[in-house]
């Protein structure tokens, strides 16, 4: 695993990547649940994120998914 941004020297730096639209790729070992609320959250336009509400009632369907037997298995 990489550290996100690694490559960037200055905050200025790291801020226009940022602001043009780049984020660090999404781990393929994480949950497709989580991915998505993740991609969600890093949307340029404020108004396309989720709002706080819906961000803690994914956050419980991931909890009680990685809490089910399903998960265990």
């Amino acid at each position: 695993r990489t550290k996100p941004y690694q490559e960037t020297q200055w905050m200025s730096e790291l801020e226009n990547q940022i602001v043009l639209g780049h984020r660090p790729p999404l781990s393929p070992d994480a949950p497709a649940l989580w991915n998505r609320l993740t991609a969600s959250c890093w949307q340029t336009q404020p108004q396309k994120r989720p709002p706080f509400s819906e961000i803690l009632l994914q956050l419980n369907k991931i909890l009680r998914f990685a809490l089910s037997p399903a998960a265990m298995m």
